[in-house]
């Protein structure tokens, strides 16, 4: 691939919006220690797929437990990590490292490794560009969830939370054989539209500092195309224009192939993203009212 074709207009950035990112960042030494550490977990050639292994084990686990082990919710490892453990923790994690989920989701890495395995590498349909399209899906997706979880109150059913648990990592592993790039995790899973949503209120961001970038004139954009040994953002991000935490999966893999160290984690207010967004985004704002909604008529 063309490195000029890379998308430099990605959300029509502006200069002054790039800037008005970096300013401020003169960290005190608590910080500059905290950004260090977080830089070197991302760095660790065991992050992240040491982890994604990890919780494939846990998903097997999950859907087995779910589907043939004891009806009692309270003994079930299915219902007992999914919706008491992991729901609460996650939710809370968009508000402090957003999408760090998506970038170990077993879901996510059995899609990776189908595709390796059994891929045809399809072109995704084009409908998947379209914003509205991927709203209606997206949106569809979570409401259709929300009423399942309603009717047959999933949340104390090991069988149902199996069956959702499956139906997913179908989902997953079916988009991986079919299709070149991530598309089910950055255009079709509504978990991943609702943790992107709530990205966008995350105390972090992971961003290139122009500076260094420019210095080096760097023109090979390896934090987007990745290298020989290390892949790039699967989720098609330049860190040097990326202006929201939408799409950004904290995997780590920009940090690992810019060979000027160029990308930072930068600490920022709570919200702050909306503020100062150079263009609005009303699918996420959608889908976070929709959300907000069915926490609310679920009590």
């Amino acid at each position: 691939m063309d490195p000029s074709s890379c998308p430099d207009t990605e959300d029509e950035i502006t200069q002054e919006a790039q800037k008005g990112l970096l300013d401020g960042e003169n960290k005190s030494g608590l910080l500059a220690s905290s950004e260090r550490a977080a830089i070197r977990i991302l760095k660790h050639p065991l992050y992240p797929w040491g982890v994604r292994r990890i919780l494939i084990i846990f998903l097997v686990l999950i859907i087995f437990s779910g589907l043939f082990g004891p009806k009692d919710p309270h003994q079930n490892v299915a219902t007992v990590f999914s919706w008491m453990l992991w729901w609460p923790i996650v939710a809370v994690s968009y508000l402090l490292i957003g999408r760090a989920w998506c970038g170990i989701c077993p879901m996510g890495a059995l899609s990776v490794v189908f595709h390796r395995r059994f891929g045809l590498n399809l072109k995704p349909p084009g409908l998947l560009n379209r914003r509205r399209v991927i709203l209606i899906i997206c949106v569809s997706a979570i409401l259709s969830l929300a009423w399942l979880e309603e009717i047959t109150h999933a949340s104390i059913t090991p069988l149902i939370t199996g069956l959702i648990a499956l139906v997913f990592t179908f989902g997953a592993c079916a988009c991986g054989v079919l299709f070149e790039g991530w598309v089910w995790c950055r255009h079709l899973c509504p978990l991943g539209a609702i943790s992107g949503a709530f990205s966008m209120s995350s105390m972090i961001e992971i961003r290139a500092d122009q500076k260094i970038c420019d210095d080096n004139q760097c023109v090979d954009r390896y934090c987007y195309y990745g290298t020989e040994d290390q892949p790039g953002c699967p989720l098609k991000q330049a860190p040097k224009i990326m202006a929201s935490n939408v799409y950004c999966i904290m995997c780590g893999n920009c940090i690992k192939a810019c060979p000027h160290d160029a990308i930072r984690i930068y600490l920022r207010p709570p919200g702050s993203e909306g503020v100062r967004q150079p263009r609005s985004k009303p699918e996420h704002a959608f889908i976070s009212v929709v959300m907000m909604g069915i926490v609310f008529f679920q009590g």
